[in-house]
């Protein structure tokens, strides 16, 4: 347990819970918009972002916030002895236990002493309150409203200095990063990217990147989960927006998250290194991007990514040793998305030499995998205990979905769907959701309408491209085929393996054209940055073309 603050706590004050729910008097609904002018600062996306959108000098549009919250709503200063007001007692446990329950795995910054404690932090307890709410099933607008208030108040605590101890400062404001309301193209001081940013700083004023400043520490083992919990944050976000990073592989020598830096060794504990462990994996995939590895590099990825699979838990697998799958969990299919789509990204960021249809085909296998994970969340009704970074995972797995789906005029379309699904529920209190619905449903429409928009890759040989015909894949995909209908499609990653009963050639199976190479199109080279993707902007974006997505018992 970590040391008491030097200063004495005193119990914190609660508010009725209407009070809580109706914070200011605002006009609901009303966007704050900054009007187009041709000078205007936007959030900055990197080129080579699946996020990617046009220049700003050729955008046309209306830069706009979330429009769930009106401008009066941002007004999020409140009177200091208003902000320390909690909800009452009933409401705030509940809003606790949600966050224990359904965001732990994710935010596991804190002590059962730090919430249970006789005088634990008002602030603390605000930003837990904050978390917990985002993780409740949505009732509408009002439910965020729980979040939006408990947010204002832990800001303007931080703002009065009021909490003096800076290990729980650092906790509350690593858990204050899970408020993403607008899309990363708004500029704003409220979101994760600068909570993240300045929680590290705070983690390096403290010390917390290097392993001597945790001897003899009562509270070591939660410091050290604040140390890797920044570190995953940051790797995500760079790999999310090509933002530059904050810790560099270099700048710290603590030592991996084990079973022994947890209050309890149980499986959440364990899906926590787990998880890590991949997250690691995930940032050694950017790194090699920005230094265009070789092929042994990527091996050498790949190699990982199997050891991983390997040493899994037997209870945080998909599938028993039987391949039977396993009873759901939603923490577990959250886990093998990211895995799923490190596959997709180690193929993306990396330069391909060969444009035949064999070296697509895991990027292809990995999307529709991950496809089948969310639509399992999805039936659950478990969208809602999401957090933003899925907005990406769900961009990463739509390429290879729009491009190069074994089934253009069937399934694809039901496919597209269901991540559209997913988005449209997540929007609500994540502004990049509408963000990323936007491209998705740009870049479908793109597809559909004309193809050679999709510029071919340049003819020229590059010496340093990759061969990925040469490296194999396949072992990445070591689950039954149940997983999903087309596994067999990763037969044709071998020459030696027997082809099935269908022709690749047939365009209806995969949309390659394999007579005259010179046709063969890199999708991950392709001109898809010309898109408007600022949230609330006028123009082409139609939601009623959506295909909607229907849960049915066939």
């Amino acid at each position: 347990m970590r040391k008491s603050a030097s200063r004495k706590r005193t119990q914190p004050a609660v508010e009725p819970v209407a009070d809580l729910i109706s914070p200011a008097q605002s006009s609901a609904g009303t966007p704050l918009e900054i009007p187009f002018r041709d000078n205007i600062d936007s959030g900055f996306i990197a080129d080579h972002s699946e996020l990617a959108y046009d220049s700003i000098s050729q955008a046309d549009v209306t830069f706009a916030a979330n429009p769930n919250f009106s401008q009066q709503d941002r007004i999020l200063y409140h009177p200091p002895l208003e902000a320390s007001i909690l909800p009452k007692e009933p409401l705030r446990q509940a809003l606790i236990d949600s966050y224990l329950d359904n965001l732990f795995q994710y935010y596991a910054v804190v002590d059962h002493e730090d919430i249970f404690g006789p005088c634990p932090s008002t602030l603390l307890l605000q930003t837990v309150c904050l978390a917990g709410g985002l993780m409740r099933q949505s009732d509408g607008l009002n439910g965020y409203k729980i979040s939006q208030t408990a947010y204002g108040k832990a800001k303007t605590l931080i703002t009065l200095n009021s909490e003096r101890d800076p290990l729980t400062l650092l906790k509350a404001i690593c858990i204050l990063s899970v408020w993403s309301p607008d899309p990363p193209t708004f500029i704003s001081l409220d979101g994760p990217w600068h909570w993240t940013g300045i929680a590290t700083r705070l983690a390096f004023q403290m010390g917390l990147h290097k392993e001597v400043t945790y001897h003899n520490k009562s509270d070591a083992k939660c410091r050290r989960r604040i140390w890797w919990h920044l570190f995953v944050s940051d790797k995500l976000q760079g790999a999310c927006w090509g933002r530059p990073e904050a810790i560099g592989n270099g700048d710290f020598d603590v030592r991996e998250l084990n079973l022994d830096d947890f209050e309890k060794r149980d499986t959440t504990a364990q899906l926590i290194v787990t998880t890590l462990q991949l997250h690691i994996i995930l940032s050694d995939i950017t790194k090699a991007s920005a230094q265009h590895s070789t092929a042994e590099g990527i091996s050498n990825i790949i190699a990982k990514l199997q050891t991983w699979l390997q040493n899994l838990p037997e209870d945080l697998r998909l599938f028993d040793h039987s391949g039977r799958r396993r009873p759901y969990c939603r923490p577990v299919r959250e886990m093998f998305i990211i895995y799923f789509a490190g596959i997709i990204l180690l193929q993306s960021k990396s330069k391909i030499k060969e444009r035949s249809q064999r070296a697509y085909i895991p990027s292809v296998v990995a999307s529709l995998c991950i496809v089948r994970l969310y639509e399992e969340i999805y039936c659950r009704q478990e969208i809602d205990r999401l957090l933003h970074i899925h907005g990406f995972f769900i961009m990463v797995a739509s390429i290879p979905i729009i491009y190069c789906h074994p089934h253009k005029n069937g399934s694809q379309k039901e496919d597209l769907a269901l991540l559209c699904a997913v988005l449209k529920q997540m929007r609500t209190k994540y502004g990049g959701a509408g963000m990323v619905l936007r491209k998705i449903t740009w870049l479908q429409a793109d597809a559909e309408k004309d193809s050679r928009r999709i510029q071919p890759p340049a003819q020229a040989e590059d010496m340093n491209a990759l061969e990925f015909s040469q490296i194999d894949m396949r072992k990445l995909f070591d689950f039954p085929a149940t997983i999903y209908p087309h596994m067999e499609l990763l037969g044709h990653l071998s020459d030696s393996v027997q082809q099935p009963s269908w022709d690749l050639r047939d365009q209806n199976i995969l949309p390659w054209s394999f007579e005259d190479t010179s046709f063969f199109t890199d999708m991950y080279a392709m001109d898809i940055d010309a898109f408007n993707l600022n949230y609330g902007g006028p123009g082409s974006f139609n939601e009623g073309s959506l295909v909607p997505y229907v849960v049915n018992g066939n």
